[in-house]
């Protein structure tokens, strides 16, 4: 038999109102759900992606393969390295392992892509798998700055008439500075966005020039060019025909002479003098300012 006492004190427990937990204490029911096995699969890239660089220099590039879940392991099984499209050129020291080196010799500025394709195993634990993959980088090659073409027209004028000074810029980095020191204590400098032609303007006074152009590019080369010839300025070429003696006497014949006046600098003058008649005399080795005429 049941104690009366027992039978009691389970009536008053199933009569007691329910209590409720404090929420510190409450703590709700989660379902387990199973792992997210890590991803079979694996990234390839080229260091560096892209560089800029000159004519005969190179750099080493690096094929690096990498995976989605730190729980997984590349382990490289080949690589195959080409020089794709570009406008310049150069060349590769290998096509084969992770890393090798290209070498600029463009003699024009331009860009080359490098392509790699490579493969890999990729390894997660128990599961394995292979990939194959494809990255490319960006090259850009410049070719030595230069100044080419530079000359000066015309090579004879006159003090305050302007001389046209022109030539062309090619390679280095653009944007240029042109820098012209025209011989006469004046300096020009000129902004050129991009490679091409250039001109500028310029008066003289008396004497003989012959400016230098200096440029210089965004990456701090520079280089130097000249006119082949120097431009003389002077008054003006001026002639006369003058009697040696001031008095003629008919029938007989009388010497004249050519005379030059203020000739530019540095210039050399020569005289074909013909007779009265119109008729020029025969050329001649020697170039002589004298003729004669009878009256």
């Amino acid at each position: 038999m049941t104690d009366p006492a027992v039978l009691a004190g389970l009536v008053a427990v199933l009569l007691s109102p329910v209590v409720a937990l404090p929420p510190a204490l409450a703590r709700p029911v989660t379902s387990l759900a199973p792992a997210t096995p890590p991803s079979l699969d694996g990234n390839l890239t080229i260091d560096p992606a892209s560089f800029w660089m000159r004519t005969d220099s190179n750099v080493s590039l690096r094929g690096i393969w990498s995976t989605e879940s730190p729980l997984c392991v590349a382990s490289a099984l080949w690589f195959d390295w080409s020089v794709t499209n570009g406008t310049a050129t150069g060349f590769l020291n290998s096509t084969r392992g992770p890393v090798v080196t290209f070498d600029a010799a463009s003699f024009a500025s331009g860009f080359v892509v490098l392509l790699l394709r490579a493969s890999a195993s990729i390894e997660c634990g128990v599961d394995q798998t292979v990939v194959e993959r494809a990255a490319s980088a960006n090259l850009s090659i410049v070719s030595p700055l230069s100044v080419s073409g530079v000359s000066l027209d015309p090579l004879i004028l006159t003090p305050g008439a302007n001389a046209t000074l022109s030539g062309t810029v090619s390679g280095g980095a653009p944007p240029y500075v042109l820098q012209v020191s025209w011989g006469d204590g004046f300096v020009t400098t000129l902004p050129l966005p991009d490679p091409g032609p250039f001109s500028l303007n310029h008066s003289f006074s008396a004497g003989a020039f012959a400016p230098v152009v200096r440029a210089s590019d965004s990456e701090g080369a520079f280089v130097n060019a000249s006119v082949p010839e120097a431009t003389s300025v002077g008054t003006g070429l001026r002639a006369a025909v003058v009697p040696r003696d001031l008095v003629a006497e008919v029938g007989m014949p009388m010497q004249f002479q050519g005379e030059v006046v203020d000739p530019p600098p540095a210039a050399v003058t020569l005289f074909n003098c013909s007779d009265t008649s119109g008729v020029a005399s025969a050329p001649s080795h020697e170039s002589s300012n004298e003729t004669s005429a009878s009256f």
